[in-house]
C-alpha cells in the first residue's frame, strides 16, 4: 500500500516534502473508498444515500470480496450490488452502527518531536459495544 501510494504521491507532486508517516492512512483510504463504493451503490452522491449502502458496501450482508476501487466498481457496474471491499487496513465489515466490526490496534514509539520512530505491535481486535 505505501508503495503505490508514494508511487501516486511522487507521480502527482513533484518536487513535494517526502512522506515520512503512513500513520491512519490505510483507514483514511479505506474510509474514502467505502464511501466512494456506497456512492456508486446509491448512484448518487447524497449524503443519506451513502450512508444508507455503507453495509453493503462493507461487507456486513456478506457479500462478492474485492480489494480495490476498480475491482468492486466492476462487480458493481455488473450488477451486484451486495460487494465485500477488503482493503488496507483489514477493516472487517461494518455493524449496525456503521462502526468496523474488527480492526488493527498500532502501538507507535515515537521520537523527538512526536516522530513516529517504529511500529512496537499491532493488534487485530473485535470491537465490542
Amino acid at each position: 500500500w505505501a508503495k503505490a501510494a508514494t508511487a501516486w504521491y511522487t507521480a502527482n507532486e513533484p518536487g513535494g516534502s517526502p512522506i515520512i508517516t503512513w500513520a491512519s492512512g490505510p483507514e483514511s483510504y479505506d474510509a474514502v473508498t467505502l464511501m466512494a463504493l456506497a456512492a456508486d451503490v446509491a448512484g448518487s452522491n447524497d449524503p443519506a444515500s451513502i450512508q444508507a449502502n455503507l453495509l453493503a458496501v462493507s461487507g456486513s450482508t456478506g457479500g462478492t470480496p474485492c480489494t480495490t476501487y476498480a475491482d468492486c466498481l466492476t462487480l458493481i457496474q455488473g450488477g451486484n450490488k451486495n460487494i465485500w471491499y477488503q482493503g488496507p487496513s483489514a477493516i472487517g465489515p461494518l455493524n449496525d452502527k456503521h462502526d468496523p466490526s474488527t480492526g488493527y490496534v498500532t502501538i507507535y514509539q515515537a521520537k523527538g518531536q512526536n516522530m513516529q520512530d517504529s511500529i512496537v505491535t499491532a493488534i487485530k481486535s473485535t470491537v465490542s459495544e
